[in-house]
Parts: C-alpha cells; structure tokens; sequence
C-alpha cells in the first residue's frame, strides 16, 4: 500500500476513534472526521460507504487481530485455562480500542465474537446438536467476557472448571 494512503487511512482510523471515544456512533458525521483528518469528503468516500461502514471495518480488524494474537483459541475443550489466559491477554491488550468501539454497543461486539469463535469450531459435519452445544457454550462464555463483571483474578478458575465440565459432555 502506498504511504500517503497508509497515512491517510491511519488519520481516518484515529480521528474516527477520536470522535467515537466522545459520542455515540449515530452522532458522528464524516465531514467532522475529514476535518479532523485534513482530507476531503472524496477520499472518505473512496474507502467507506459511511461512518457505519468505517466503524464496521474497524471493528472488525480489531477482532481479527484479537483472533490471531489469542494464543490458545484452540483450546476451548481441550485446555480452558489456556483458552481463559489467551483471551484475557488479547482483550486487554485491545481493551482501550474495543471500550471506544463498543462502549454503547456491547451486544455487536458479543455477537460478532460469538461468530468468530464459532467460525474456529463449527465444523460442516458437525450434527445439529453438536453445533446448538456449541452455540451455548461460545455464547455463555462470550457473555462471561465481554459484559465487564468478569473479574479474571477470582473467577477464571470458575469459568475454566464450567468449560472442562461442558466439554466432557460435548465430546461425548
């Protein structure tokens, strides 16, 4: 990618998330993030359809760099400490970002988390309760996660004692 572009998707991303730190999503126009970016409505446009299109993109680079930063997304049956200690490091690591994001929209990030976690898991093959298990499972813990009462220090072990519980039952 050329570097004026880099630079100006960079500008957008930042003054976007800027403005979004400040107000809800339905609040922010595009001629307040092009002022702040020093460029011009076309440029805007040339990328994103609209403020809804940029902040869709955005969220979801910082899912997909979640997703392969979480060492352990594997591990949901086989190691739930792993999987707990994974995702606990690549959401703080994202927590600023993520609070801008979803600061008024918790629900959109819990289900776009819950499509990315299934999306490692659910297999064509897997049978209709399997797949209905596995729902339960990605969106219990998604909720655990995301909904900011989990409280890593006290109840990982908890969390990590249910996920070894429930895939004893899932594998089975």
């Amino acid at each position: 990618m050329d570097l004026r572009v880099q630079k100006t998707h960079e500008a957008i991303r930042e003054q976007f998330l800027y403005l979004r730190a400040t107000a809800p999503l339905t609040k922010i126009r595009v001629s307040a993030i092009c002022e702040r970016a020093k460029i011009n409505k076309t440029t805007f446009y040339r990328r994103y359809l609209d403020v809804y299109d940029l902040s869709d993109q955005i969220e979801g680079q910082v899912l997909a760099e979640l997703m392969s930063d979480w060492d352990g997304s594997l591990c949901l049956f086989t190691d739930p400490n792993r999987f707990i200690d994974g995702l606990f490091r690549a959401l703080r690591k994202r927590e600023r970002v993520i609070n801008i994001l979803f600061r008024d929209r918790m629900e959109a990030l819990i289900s776009k988390f819950e499509d990315a976690l299934l999306a490692l898991y659910l297999r064509e093959s897997d049978s209709a309760r399997d797949a209905i298990r596995l729902s339960f499972v990605v969106g219990g813990a998604s909720r655990v996660f995301l909904n900011g009462k989990y409280d890593y220090n006290t109840d990982s072990k908890v969390l990590a004692d249910i996920l070894t519980r429930i895939s004893a039952r899932t594998t089975a």
